[in-house]
Parts: C-alpha cells; sequence; structure tokens
C-alpha cells in the first residue's frame, strides 16, 4: 500500500457502520489534521455485513478470526491479528478504541510515533484494569466522551500522568455535512420519536407498551434485543392505540424522519456503571436535527440540556416520570416555550455540540510529525481525503 502522508491506523472493538461513528470519524479528523491517510482495522463480526463503502474518507480492513471475536479466544485472535497488521502498516499514529482493544498495545514489535486510547466505553472488569496498568506508559493521550468515566478510568488504572481530553458523542462531521435541516417549530408532526435498541429492563420496553403510553402519539424505529427479543418484537406490532411500532431504518434516511417530531425519547436502564454517564450519540443527533430529547437524568445529559436549555430531562427513571415526561412535551407543541428549545438546540449545536469543535481540544494536543506539520484548522475536514 503506498503512502499518502503520515499514515494514522485505529483498531476499532466493533464492526464500524452500526453505532459507534466516532471511530471513522476521529480516524479521518486525524488523518485530514496531518494531511495523510485513515485506516480503520474493525473485527469480523459476522452477523454485520461489512458496511466501509459509508466510510469514504478512511480505509476499512476487516480482519477475520475462526472465533467470534467477542468469545475469549476471538478476542485473542483478534488482537493478535491486529498487532501484526498495525507492525506491518507502520503507522505514524495509532488509535486504539477501548480497553477490548488495549492488548494490542503490548504485542507490538514498533511503536507508532502518537498513540491514542479513546475509551468509548468505561473500563470495569478486573483483567482489562490489569492490561490497562501495564500498557499506560505506551500511550500518549487518553479520549474519554464524559468528565466522570475519566476520573475513575483514571483512578483505576494509574493514568493520572497521561494527559486526557472529552470529546463528547457527538454526531461527527460526515453526519453532519449530510443532516437534512430541522423542520420549522410550527411545522412539526406533533408526535414523538424513539430510536435505538428495543429491550425489556435495558431500554425500558415495558414502558412503551403500558396502555398509558400506547395512547400518546408515539413512533419506535429500531431493533430487537435481550432474552425477549421475539416476545418484545411480537407486542410491539400488535400495537393497537395511538403509538407505532415503524421498523428499522439506516441514519440517513433517520435524520430526514427525524426533524420532523417534536421531541426524541432518550433513556436506558443505569443498572451498570458503564450505563450511568455518558449521553450516547442520538442524544446529540436529536440536538443536530433541532428535535429536543426528552432525556432520563444521566448525568451528562442532564447537565447539558440545562446549560443549553435544549430538551427536558425526567426527574428519575420510574414509569411516572417517563409518563409526566412525555405528556409534558406534548403540551408543548405549537408554543412560545417548545419554539424557545428548538433555537436553543440549534444554539447549542453552534456553541458546542458538534464534531469540528469537539475534536479541536484533541487536535491541540496532538504533536507534530517530522514533514507533516499539524494544523488545528484541519480538524474539521468536509469528507474523503486530502
Amino acid at each position: 500500500m503506498k503512502r499518502r502522508g503520515p499514515r494514522v491506523v485505529g483498531v476499532s472493538d466493533v464492526s464500524v457502520g452500526y453505532g459507534s461513528p466516532q471511530i471513522p470519524a476521529f480516524i479521518a479528523s486525524v488523518a485530514t489534521h496531518y494531511g495523510g491517510e485513515g485506516i480503520v482495522l474493525e473485527p469480523d463480526q459476522i452477523e454485520r455485513a461489512p458496511r466501509d463503502g459509508l466510510f469514504p474518507a478512511v480505509d476499512i480492513e476487516r480482519l477475520a478470526t475462526s472465533f467470534h471475536p467477542y468469545s475469549a479466544i476471538g478476542r485473542l485472535e483478534y488482537n493478535v491479528a491486529a498487532s501484526r497488521r498495525v507492525d506491518a502498516l507502520a503507522p505514524d499514529v495509532l488509535v486504539v478504541f477501548g480497553e477490548y482493544c488495549l492488548p494490542v498495545l503490548a504485542k507490538l514489535r514498533r511503536r507508532p510515533r502518537v498513540v491514542i486510547l479513546y475509551a468509548l466505553e468505561l473500563i470495569t472488569y478486573p483483567f482489562d484494569i490489569e492490561v490497562s496498568r501495564a500498557v499506560c506508559a505506551s500511550v500518549d493521550l487518553m479520549v474519554f466522551p464524559e468528565e466522570n468515566r475519566a476520573r475513575l478510568h483514571a483512578d483505576r488504572c494509574g493514568h493520572n500522568q497521561v494527559p486526557r481530553v472529552i470529546v463528547y458523542n457527538c454526531a461527527p462531521h460526515e453526519l453532519e455535512r449530510r443532516a437534512v435541516a430541522p423542520a420549522p417549530a410550527a411545522q412539526r408532526n406533533g408526535r414523538i420519536v424513539y430510536h435505538g435498541t428495543i429491550e425489556h429492563g435495558r431500554t425500558y420496553a415495558e414502558y412503551f407498551l403500558d396502555a398509558k403510553t400506547q395512547a400518546l402519539p408515539l413512533d419506535t424505529y429500531g431493533v430487537f434485543g435481550g432474552p425477549r427479543a421475539a416476545e418484545t418484537r411480537a407486542a410491539f406490532r400488535d400495537m393497537t392505540r395511538n403509538s407505532r411500532f415503524l421498523g428499522y431504518v439506516d441514519a440517513a434516511r433517520l435524520a430526514e424522519i427525524r426533524r420532523d417530531y417534536l421531541f426524541s425519547i432518550v433513556m436506558w436502564n443505569p443498572d451498570q456503571e458503564n450505563q450511568y454517564y455518558a449521553a450516547p450519540n442520538k442524544f446529540f443527533e436529536s440536538i443536530v436535527s433541532g428535535v429536543p430529547p426528552i432525556a432520563a437524568p444521566h448525568p451528562q445529559c442532564r447537565m447539558l440540556l440545562e446549560r443549553y436549555d435544549c430538551g427536558l430531562a425526567m426527574s428519575d427513571w420510574s414509569f411516572g416520570s417517563f409518563l409526566s415526561s412525555l405528556r409534558r412535551g406534548l403540551a408543548l407543541a405549537g408554543s412560545e416555550r417548545y419554539a424557545e428549545l428548538v433555537r436553543n438546540c440549534g444554539q447549542a449545536v453552534r456553541a458546542e455540540l458538534n464534531w469540528a469543535t469537539q475534536f479541536a481540544k484533541v487536535a491541540t494536543w496532538l504533536p507534530s510529525l517530522d514533514g507533516a506539520p499539524a494544523t488545528v484548522e484541519a480538524a474539521a475536514p468536509a469528507g474523503g481525503r486530502r
């Protein structure tokens, strides 16, 4: 493979194109920052077909394993294969996404000039903590989506000496570039939307199936998960009142659809530490679409809703709070207060909740490479390679 300037390689812990859009966006932005090329290595999740065509700004390489990459043996296989491929590519900059890929750093024969850990999830398992402690000397910069996660990671793994940056899970630049303009506040469809995983307990599918909720104008898009997926799917398809299940749509179609809704529900069960702190991509994507979120009081969601007054925060995770928040949102339809929330979404995106602003925080920490002076202005590519 002929080099096109400095080479940036990312080792992903998931097959890209099914979530975590920060992975290809981050590699594309770092590569653009250095005027070079970006390559993402991804595991071969057989249930997820390759979607590399969605990301023209980077090359995607899928590494096959004999066992599923999320099995214990498959994880080992993937990390060994990824470390060998990284050595062969000899990148100037290496980005490891999450604790799943940390063993790559222990097996490299050549250390890249810059090594970044982008911790999209909170580290919790003792094995991963021990690996993280062992390889911390190889890391130059750590990126986290939320302040408390950064603090907990540093305390557990002894990384307090490594610089760290908070990058919100904002819609990356390519999605922003394709985003459809928000519909005028007075021309919304009068309905609330939920999009994402639909699962009993984890995302409170049972709340949506309650008769009181089904009486409300609510549309649901997504895929069903968990041990009760088949049962939940059947129940959602049998909805007979004002609520509707409308299937699964991809991100591009969702951006076109979402703009017409009054509010977007962002809620999941904080039954695990990793599920408590950070706001997910769909929280920021809804704000980009000018659709105020109705969000459970996860710390980052509440903080940003209060900072920009761009949505409604539930008081807790109970069904009563969920139902009353939906009713409160519907009561605002057509009001000046609702128009204000929509305007505030736009102000939040312009001020801070956009990929260019978030990545600029990383760019200030990236050193210059020989023959490739870095420039912060290059942090927000319009798409494709320079």
